[in-house]
């Protein structure tokens, strides 16, 4: 059955992950139940985390849910299809904690515990502390076959550092395997008020003195600190591959125009020739 008649079900699967960065399916079965004063209403169950089921400890819901799972709370929607309010059994918002796992647990489970307590103890494999949090409050209910489904995740699985860039303000942002990004740091500058007075230690590094003064640290792009050019060598502009295509193309054109002149030369010659 569906969930357009009382006892009809239906059910929806989600990603969540953990501290790994691992994703787990956790799947919700939601129970339609009788109208409250014209208002539809559904009871919200937890059934199943990847393949362990979720067991409601010493409790049967009415209607059963196929598997049994952990009733977190009932939905009520209104005539108009917008969802309005709860009872004590759940929240619109729902936080959901997985237990401190084991590294290979012989029988994998899962301890689930909504915002009105309860639960049942287990261990669950891979995950640490794990918590993530359904959003009921954009739910809502139509006059067509039921369905449910996440629009959004905040997590993501695990990556590895692919690249790093470095923008003109100084930020250094890495860019990982799995699409997401991160600020690792920023580079920093110095300013001097004198700084023709740095000793020079050769090739592009200097040592403060005395005569240059102490260093006035800052971001670049920030109170008078100077933009970074990323991907440039200090003190050279010159683009390598460029001046080499020019250098080789310039040295074809020589090669053809000494022809050119070498063929008339020789014209000149024959010509030279007849009239003698």
């Amino acid at each position: 059955e569906d969930g357009e008649k009382p006892g009809g079900n239906f059910s929806t699967t989600m990603k969540v992950y953990d501290s790994l960065g691992n994703a787990h399916n956790v799947e919700v079965a939601f129970v339609r139940i009788e109208d409250k004063d014209d208002n539809r209403q559904f009871d919200v169950y937890i059934t199943k985390v990847d393949d362990c089921p979720v067991q409601e400890t010493g409790e049967t819901p009415d209607p059963p849910v196929d598997p049994p799972g952990k009733n977190i709370g009932t939905l009520e929607f209104d005539t108009s299809g917008q969802l309005t309010k709860d009872d004590d059994s759940g929240k619109k918002i729902v936080t959901i904690t997985i237990k401190d796992g084991t590294e290979d647990p012989p029988n994998p489970s899962v301890s689930l515990t909504t915002e009105t307590g309860g639960g049942n103890d287990g261990t669950f494999q891979g995950a640490k502390a794990l918590t993530f949090v359904l959003d009921f409050t954009n739910l809502k209910s139509y006059a067509a076959q039921s369905d449910a489904a996440a629009l959004s995740v905040n997590g993501c699985p695990s990556g590895k550092l692919d690249e790093f860039t470095i923008s003109s303000t100084g930020e250094i942002e890495a860019v990982f395997s799995n699409g997401q990004t991160k600020i690792l740091g920023r580079v920093g500058l110095a300013n001097f008020k004198n700084p023709a007075g740095l000793l020079r230690e050769g090739s592009n590094m200097y040592r403060e003195t005395a005569n240059s003064g102490i260093p006035m640290f800052g971001s670049p792009a920030t109170g008078g600190f100077a933009n970074l050019q990323p991907g440039s060598l200090e003190m050279s502009n010159v683009d390598l591959a460029r001046e080499f295509t020019d250098m080789i193309t310039t040295q074809r054109g020589f090669q053809a125009n000494s022809r050119v002149i070498s063929v008339s030369d020789e014209m000149l010659q024959e010509l030279v020739n007849m009239k003698r």
